[in-house]
């Protein structure tokens, strides 16, 4: 996290705008959790079908993540009158499932309070949000909050359905307070829109009309292709390069793009 901190401090350097800073480090930093926590679903999911080819036989509803001791700890749940509990549960190190534990009769499978809220909040569907930009239901991340009783943050993601085309709409968070209320609401675009991402394609291009300076979900997307995201903004005229956690400034004008890239303004 570092290198994203650095590169927000130096943004602040060269826009003159502190907030902006702020903004440029949470992006960087919550997008790279969103995609960690994203791929500790995959693989972890591989891992349950393994011992459990068929989960809805087990009830499972769906699954959190939380950091536990250097690693992402997924919890598969289910949930009893009214009540989750957990099913399966795997340690994710990297992209590396090392551990892994499948409840049977008799062994604790209480949850804390938090990972109840966590659950709770992950079942929420605000009001207002419309279909998924792909065919099936949304990938969901939860963010664990940072206190007990702090709001929880909640990501839903249109999927990934073919190899090579990434969904660049159709994101969306919500927060949800310790009362269980939904507090923010907020849409990452405005129009469905997906890029595809053959192999001889290095970077694509996407225009924002939302935001003065990329956000989460623009460095999630640049991770998930493992390619740079320039993206340009309407509201200031700017151009951003985000690679990966990394954000700078582009050059002026589209002098820093390089040719292959797949521009979707364009489309």
């Amino acid at each position: 996290m570092l290198m994203s901190f650095v590169a927000a401090l130096q943004m602040a350097a060269v826009v003159g705008n502190e907030p902006q800073a702020e903004a440029l480090r949470h992006a960087s930093e919550r997008g790279a959790l969103i995609y960690e926590f994203d791929q500790a679903g995959w693989v972890s999911t591989d891992a349950l079908l393994k011992v459990a080819p068929n989960p809805a036989a087990l009830g499972v509803n769906g699954w959190i993540v939380e950091r536990k001791q250097g690693r992402d700890h997924v919890v598969y749940y289910t949930v009893e009158g009214g009540v989750p509990t957990a099913v399966f549960a795997a340690d994710v190190d990297g992209t590396r499932v090392v551990s892994t534990h499948l409840f049977a009769q008799g062994d604790d499978r209480k949850l804390n309070s938090v990972e109840q809220r966590m659950i709770a909040a992950r079942s929420i569907s605000p009001s207002g949000i419309p279909k998924p930009c792909t065919p099936g239901p949304y990938n969901t991340v939860v963010i664990p909050p940072d206190a007990p009783d702090g709001p929880i943050d909640v990501y839903l993601l249109s999927a990934q359905t073919e190899e090579s085309v990434f969904p660049l709409g159709g994101q969306y968070e919500f927060s949800v307070d310790v009362m269980g209320k939904v507090t923010k609401l907020r849409a990452f675009s405005k129009t469905c829109m997906t890029m595809s991402m053959p192999a001889n394609v290095v970077a694509a291009v996407a225009t924002d009309v939302l935001d003065e300076s990329p956000n989460e979900i623009q460095v999630y997307l640049s991770l998930s292709m493992k390619r740079p995201y320039f993206v340009s903004m309407v509201a200031t005229g700017q151009t951003w390069k985000v690679d990966g956690e990394q954000i700078t400034l582009a050059k002026s004008g589209s002098a820093d793009l390089p040719p292959q890239a797949q521009d979707g303004r364009k489309q």
